[in-house]
């Protein structure tokens, strides 16, 4: 299933509530989609692609207002969980 954003573009719902791969989505459509240079097989590997990007800028942006050291509840200071993705 997929909903139409405002440039009439077709957008996976595994992408709906990705901000970042919603975006990636939109960028690589004319290139790769509208163009036919991807089989429908193809298109999933893309619509994955633009799903890890998404979680990944995600949680870059996180990182970097939190920083690369957190504390755990006894006050002692450990890397961020953040930072393994």
């Amino acid at each position: 299933m997929s909903k139409k954003n405002d440039k009439n573009i077709d957008i996976p719902s595994i992408l709906e509530n990705n901000e970042y791969g919603k975006i990636e989505w939109i960028e690589k459509h004319d290139e790769f989609i509208k163009s036919g240079k991807l089989s429908e097989a193809e298109k999933w590997v893309l619509i994955t692609y633009c799903s890890n990007y998404g979680n990944w800028v995600a949680a870059e942006i996180r990182l970097q207002q939190e920083g690369l050291i957190t504390y755990a509840g006894n006050g002692t200071p450990i890397p961020n969980p953040l930072f393994g993705l």
